[in-house]
């Protein structure tokens, strides 16, 4: 499998912040790690909160409207897998997929030897 890390941002959205419809040209995966809000998908409508995430598949409109002061934890990536990932918004059981992404967070900004290598094995 190839997976390639496209984009990571760490931030915070205040209460009531619009993000208007926007789409990537890769998978966009955001993880709340606190708020609440609603994210559309064109014409699917998700709520969000704290321990959940949306994944909106490559080159779909979506937009999110922050209803609480909301920080997030957002990856863009490609792969090759013979599978398509649903849009929608998941729970993270166990608080694994968060782990997960802050090692990848953690890989981004140290930029140890390899630090390429492990991200790709990450994702």
């Amino acid at each position: 499998m190839d997976a390639r890390l496209e984009f990571i941002y760490h931030g915070n959205r205040m209460n009531d912040f619009y993000q208007e419809y926007h789409q990537h040209h890769c998978y966009e995966l955001v993880y709340y790690v606190r708020g609440r809000g609603v994210t559309n998908f064109s014409n699917r409508t998700c709520s969000y909160k704290a321990g959940t995430c949306s994944l909106t598949r490559p080159n779909i409109k979506h937009d999110r409207h922050h209803l609480e002061e909301t920080e997030f934890l957002v990856i863009g990536f490609c792969h090759d897998l013979p599978i398509e990932l649903d849009n929608g918004v998941f729970a993270d059981i166990g608080g694994n997929l968060y782990g997960l992404l802050e090692k990848i967070r953690d890989e981004v900004f140290s930029q140890h030897v390899h630090y390429q290598m492990r991200i790709q094995i990450l994702i």
